[in-house]
């Protein structure tokens, strides 16, 4: 289940922070241990740092999904324009008027989404094939189809992976989030914690926690 993004830092600003707050309770390692928070907690706040760190942007993931989309559009592209051709040459040899030439089912790409201009596609080879002694004094023989299949199929494929990549997109933008609040959550835990120790007893390192936790949202308990 995705976790409501309520990280109100920048990304870059949550991991400097988290790498100073680590530091901080290192050093002070015996008053978090005082409230619960031992090594294991450190070791694991350590390892989700490096976790979210090494995980991939949005804005690359977006650069996928981009590439898989325009690969998408150029396979569509390269269909239509076999499409079209197929049409002018189709039309020269059966007639325009004609009932054969009608059965294509000819109008405008742009009606079509890209699931449809591949079924479209599909009849036209299918129904050009029953007609290859008429179609091929103007050029249009097995391989002309051939080649409207092969386009087709490449347009099926980069389709499927157009939608892989919005959908993996969608899945990496949660799953970086979800690292996010979990790290956000141990900060302002651990900010919290380092306030109400030192808040009377060393105002340097009070401060340095009300730096460190500025802006941060806590489960945990107020000061």
């Amino acid at each position: 289940m995705a976790t409501k993004n309520r990280v109100s830092i920048p990304y870059a600003e949550l991991l400097q922070r988290c790498d100073r707050v680590l530091s901080l309770f290192h050093r002070d390692a015996d008053v978090f241990a005082d409230y619960g928070l031992n090594e294991a907690f450190a070791t694991a706040f350590s390892e989700k740092i490096e976790l979210f760190r090494d995980t991939d942007t949005d804005r690359y993931w977006e650069g996928q999904q981009m590439m898989a989309t325009k690969a998408k559009d150029d396979a569509r592209k390269a269909l239509e324009e076999l499409l079209a051709g197929f049409r002018f040459r189709a039309k020269l040899a059966l007639g325009e008027k004609s009932a054969r030439f009608r059965l294509y089912g000819f109008g405008p790409f742009s009606k079509h989404k890209d699931p449809g201009i591949v079924r479209h596609a599909q009849s036209v080879v299918r129904a050009a094939s029953n007609m290859l002694a008429d179609l091929s004094p103007r050029g249009i023989d097995q391989a002309y189809l051939d080649d409207i299949q092969g386009a087709y199929q490449q347009l099926d494929m980069a389709i499927d992976d157009a939608e892989a990549a919005r959908g993996t997109r969608q899945a990496k933008t949660v799953d970086r989030r979800n690292l996010a609040a979990g790290l956000y959550t141990s900060l302002g835990e651990i900010c919290n914690i380092g306030k109400r120790h030192w808040r009377t007893l060393n105002e340097a390192h009070y401060e340095e926690y009300v730096l460190f936790g500025d802006r941060i949202v806590s489960e945990s308990a107020s000061e």
